[in-house]
């Protein structure tokens, strides 16, 4: 699109939601968080939220990453380093400051298991890595309010079941149990031809009930099952 550029945040701590012993261990796996492993690789996952599970709960078996490594002159600006992802102030075991677009690898499920997760981008985090990535690809420039409508359903899912399963495991709930039951109320769909919760939460204008209709869903199992 003419006119358009990368995008840069207004300031550092605007690309992360939280990082260290912030790290929400509830929230799923999702588009930007930064992983550690025992062999001392960083890597940053690269694929939209809805590509990283065959269904709403269960991750594809290969999730597509990139190195997140030392830089050898650090950015002093976001302007050009197409190949790359600045990640300033980026709290890690050692200083890693870019995400590498040509160091590309796969990783499975049961390795992000046992891997340690440094850091969750927030949602401008999300779409700026994403508008880079595709950029570095294809050189299409797309606006971060574009790729923001299509990252702000799965982002408010993800957040939404944080909160679900870090109440339901507070309530001494089975987690893969409390998993399914929510995969199953984010499917749920009125009629046939009616969008799914999951889907709704991409229109705006519903968002706000279908929260208070989530609320209402949480109370109601953890009462229930304490009831039982």
């Amino acid at each position: 699109m003419q006119g358009l550029e990368l995008e840069a945040p207004r300031e550092d701590s605007e690309l992360y939601t939280s990082m260290g012993d912030e790290v929400d261990e509830f929230r799923p796996v999702f588009t930007g968080d930064i992983f550690g492993f025992d062999d001392g690789r960083l890597v940053i996952i690269l694929q939209h939220p809805c590509a990283l599970r065959r269904d709403g709960a269960t991750l594809v078996d290969r999730i597509l990453v990139a190195a997140v490594c030392d830089a050898i002159k650090p950015p002093r600006s976001w302007k050009g380093h197409y190949r790359l992802m600045p990640l300033p102030g980026l709290s890690v075991p050692r200083e890693a400051l870019v995400a590498d677009f040509t160091l590309i690898d796969i990783v499975r499920p049961e390795e992000l298991e046992s891997a340690k997760r440094y850091a969750i981008l927030s949602q401008v985090g999300v779409n700026l890595l994403l508008q880079r990535w595709i950029h570095h690809n294809t050189r299409a420039l797309v606006d971060s309010s574009t790729i923001n409508d299509v990252t702000i359903g799965p982002f408010d899912e993800a957040d939404l079941s944080a909160d679900w399963l870090r109440d339901c495991a507070g309530a001494a709930l089975d987690r893969s149990e409390s998993a399914k039951a929510l995969d199953e109320w984010f499917s749920y769909r009125t009629s046939k031809k009616s969008p799914s919760r999951r889907e709704t939460l991409a229109n705006s204008q519903a968002r706000s009930g279908l929260r208070a209709e989530f609320r209402r869903a949480l109370r109601d199992r953890i009462d229930s099952t304490s009831v039982a």
